[in-house]
């Protein structure tokens, strides 16, 4: 009966990789996330899991380009209502 105690560090490698997937998150997730932040909806999980792998270089990115993009739809908006109102 030669029972040696587990390995520690197999136990916190196996803990640790389930907790926090390696690499960096979609472009998809990025664009999820950035949007579901701007309107103010969106289910937790979504926020817990794209937080587990967006990069800070990400947000910054993905939230101008977002704020670019509702300021452009924004002033479409308004320039369409101003030509209907004139027409």
């Amino acid at each position: 009966m030669n029972s040696s105690p587990p390995d520690p560090q197999h136990n916190t490698q196996s803990q640790t990789s389930a907790a926090s997937p390696s690499g960096k998150a979609s472009l998809w997730q990025v664009v999820k996330i950035i949007l579901s932040g701007m309107i103010m909806i969106g289910k937790k999980g979504v926020w817990e899991k794209g937080a587990a792998q967006i990069t800070p270089g990400q947000i910054v990115i993905g939230a101008i380009i977002g704020g670019m993009m509702l300021i452009g739809a924004l002033l479409l908006l308004v320039r369409l209502v101003i030509s209907l109102a004139s027409a």
